[in-house]
């Protein structure tokens, strides 16, 4: 369940993601493909899904941060556009492990990092941190987050199940090179860098929503998860 927060939010038209993988149904979405840990690659035995309530829920890490995750073969995201992504997941705990992950190496300075460090959520550009959530209100384990990060074209906001975070950079969005994939859960098989917990949906819009689209779509995740108990 979501920590305890409700909207009085006025009916607004839910924007639509012009991408959306969803792990609900137990599958991998289509041009996503499933990559394991070389370390356990022909002995990880947990399951690459979950249930959760009467869905499912993608299911990464599974060894001391070594474990499974996913890449997706098609991405929305275009040079000097606006654009929103957002990813609904539970964590098990980590350091240093993203949720998701969109760039041409670790630490360039082209695409971004949504991801978890001990407890807090960090938006990564580059080497920087450049926001990060609160860290007297650490994440806890095995709850539900909602992470939404938007680039205006000017400037980068991250929310976290609705309330905003805002940093002091805004370094421009820099498009990765053609061969780079959208990776969830984990960036690098060869390291222990893999996300633990589970991820039930990312979903990218091709414009920075608003605090009140934002609002409306955690609204509508929300029933949704009421409804799949």
């Amino acid at each position: 369940m979501f920590l305890s927060m409700f909207f009085a939010v006025a009916a607004i038209a839910v924007a639509q993601p012009v991408l959306e993988l969803d792990y609900t149904k137990g599958t991998l979405p289509p041009n996503t493909v499933s990559v394991i840990s070389q370390q356990f690659k022909d002995t990880y035995d947990h399951p690459k899904f979950v249930k959760d309530g009467k869905e499912y829920a993608l299911f990464c890490g599974g060894k001391n941060q070594y474990g499974h995750f996913t890449i997706a073969g098609n991405w929305p995201f275009k040079a000097n556009a606006p654009f929103t992504i957002t990813c609904s997941f539970k964590s098990r705990g980590g350091w240093v492990t993203p949720v998701i992950y969109f760039r041409d190496s670790f630490y360039s300075k082209s695409g971004f990092t949504i991801m978890r460090s001990g407890p807090q959520l960090h938006l990564q550009i580059g080497k920087d941190y450049i926001i990060s959530s609160d860290k007297q209100n650490p994440l806890q384990k095995n709850t539900r987050y909602f992470v939404t990060v938007s680039w205006d074209g000017k400037v980068w906001r991250m929310t976290v199940n609705g309330r905003e975070f805002t940093g002091k950079k805004n370094p421009p969005f820099i498009l990765p090179s053609a061969a780079v994939k959208l990776h969830v859960g984990g960036y690098n098989t060869r390291t222990n860098n893999v996300f633990e917990g589970t991820v039930r949906k990312v979903k990218i819009y091709d414009k920075a929503l608003s605090m009140d689209e934002i609002y409306a779509i955690l609204e509508k995740e929300i029933e949704e998860l009421e409804a799949a108990k």
